[in-house]
């Protein structure tokens, strides 16, 4: 039997915070049904409270959780503009064991847990991730103790989220090129300027690199499709259009890929990703 994995990063729509009609908590929860999936993970879920009735929906359509609060460490766009800091959310249709809150880095806190495909009984340990914005610097840091745990976990692994980082292939080739840095450096207005920079910083590969030369992972989506818009909440009127994929689903070997997809615009700067694994027999 198949597991169906899903990340979705919601820009913290599920506290009931929107703009212009856009991503409301109603519309992040409609999305959620959609992906049917057992496990679904939500970086930047909320922004410390979740909206009236958001749990009680989720709770209807069968699905426990486990919340993690950043951490006041935290850099994120939702405290330095909002004063509020976002919690990650680990939901299951599964039964969820040996849950672990993980602080690489000392940057922000994540989660790890184990679930089992209810048929084989095989179990897969995943990893709840949403490496830091700032800089690749800091991805580093964190990736340094994340490949130590990964490395000491025995059974097969999914480490799925919002990683913040790209391989150095097809359009991060562009993103990360001395011109778009060189352009991203002059731009006037401060907001799109600091984007463009981190999201050069972002295609460097380093991090991605580290997980697959050093954890032994592998993206379950081989084509590399973009998951991340540039329709963000502080710049509304730019397009949804998908430009840079920094969700990424990493797998160990031992993990098989029946099915990989991308959502549709659903009302928050990220679309959601599902991977549907299998675990290999012996």
């Amino acid at each position: 039997m198949a597991i169906k994995i899903a990340s979705w990063n919601v820009e913290g729509r599920l506290s009931g915070y929107a703009k212009s009609g856009r991503g409301s908590a109603g519309h992040i929860v409609d999305g959620i049904e959609l992906l049917n999936a057992a496990v679904v993970i939500l970086p930047e879920a909320y922004l410390e409270d979740v909206a009236p009735g958001v749990d009680d929906r989720l709770k209807a359509l069968g699905y426990e959780w486990h919340d993690v609060e950043y951490g006041q460490s935290e850099r994120d766009w939702s405290r330095e503009y909002l004063g509020k800091i976002p919690s990650l959310r680990v939901m299951s249709r599964l039964p969820i064991m040996d849950i672990r809150k993980n602080y690489w880095g000392g940057l922000r806190h994540m989660v790890s847990f184990t679930v089992s495909d209810p048929e084989t009984e095989k179990p897969v340990r995943i990893f709840a991730t949403h490496l830091d914005d700032r800089s690749e610097e800091l991805r580093e840091r964190q990736v340094t103790e994340a490949v130590e745990e990964l490395n000491a976990t025995v059974m097969p692994k999914v480490m799925i989220g919002d990683l913040n980082a790209m391989w150095p292939s097809g359009r991060a080739r562009i993103f990360g090129s001395r011109m778009l840095r060189f352009l991203a450096g002059h731009i006037p207005a401060a907001g799109l300027r600091h984007t463009l920079t981190r999201l050069a910083d972002m295609a460097t590969g380093r991090v991605l690199g580290r997980l697959k030369n050093e954890a032994g992972l592998h993206d379950a989506d081989p084509r590399h499709m973009a998951t991340t818009t540039p329709k963000m909440r502080d710049r509304l009127y730019m397009p949804s259009i998908r430009l840079a994929q920094i969700d990424h689903a990493l797998i160990s070997d031992e993990i098989g890929v029946r099915d990989f997809t991308i959502g549709p615009d659903g009302g928050s700067d990220h679309r959601a990703i599902a991977v549907t694994i299998v675990v290999k027999g012996d």
